[in-house]
């Protein structure tokens, strides 16, 4: 299972395989993550509050997603296609402070639900280490993943064939519904010509009434695949 949103003392919440609990008195809090034998302690001030939200994490050093199809995307020139695939949700745990420009986000952990793999984009002299995810057209595991909405389009003269899509992992914004394990991300768009596909972030659409923005997310919202697809 897992929770979004903000835990108090006593409170104890599953996170996939793992259990999170904070517990305070007058003079610390301790942040507590655990599964069988292993644990991780945090010790924090006292009447802290910890928030759960929804993150897209790359993993050790990687800052890009690679989501590879199952199957080829083929697309006739100059037409589009929508697809809705699955992308890996982890949780990132934070504690609020007061910062020059207001209340900021301190975080203090992330918790993966699934296992990190990763896969080199482009050559190895220049390539970028990615976080690999294989997705299944139109299907996701709900638990794991988040429905992500990708609308492609060929703007070339030629047909292609598109089985994968990378960018940054701060591209899509997350919005997530307090007290719930519910998230919704941001749908990017995909316009592809010549060798290279410029990945937007779609900001026309808005999430359901009463989710949340997660703020770690959606730090910026275009970039291009320079080593083609």
């Amino acid at each position: 299972m897992r929770y979004f949103g903000k835990i108090r003392d006593k409170d104890e919440v599953k996170e996939g395989k793992w259990t999170v609990s904070l517990k305070c008195n007058p003079s610390l809090c301790i942040y507590r993550r655990t599964y069988d034998t292993e644990s991780l302690e945090m010790v924090l001030s006292p009447y802290s509050e910890v928030y759960l939200r929804p993150i897209l994490h790359g993993g050790e050093l990687a800052f890009y997603l690679y989501l590879k199809f199952s199957r080829n995307v083929t697309l006739a020139p100059l037409s589009t296609i929508q697809v809705n695939v699955g992308i890996p949700i982890d949780v990132e745990a934070s504690i609020p402070y007061m910062g020059p420009e207001g209340v900021r986000n301190f975080p203090i952990d992330i918790i993966e639900l699934t296992d990190v793999n990763y896969a080199l984009y482009g050559k190895p002299e220049r390539g970028l280490l990615c976080r690999y995810h294989e997705v299944r057209i139109g299907r996701w595991n709900w638990l794991l993943e988040a429905p992500l909405n990708v609308l492609i389009a060929n703007e070339s003269e030629r047909s292609v064939n598109i089985n994968r899509i990378v960018f940054p992992t701060f591209l899509p914004k997350l919005y997530y519904f307090p007290g719930t394990s519910k998230v919704w991300v941001s749908p990017i768009n995909v316009f592809v010509e010549g060798n290279t596909a410029t990945v937007v972030r779609n900001d026309q659409a808005s999430p359901p009434e009463g989710y949340i923005q997660s703020p770690s997310t959606g730090k910026t919202n275009k970039w291009v695949m320079i080593f083609g697809l």
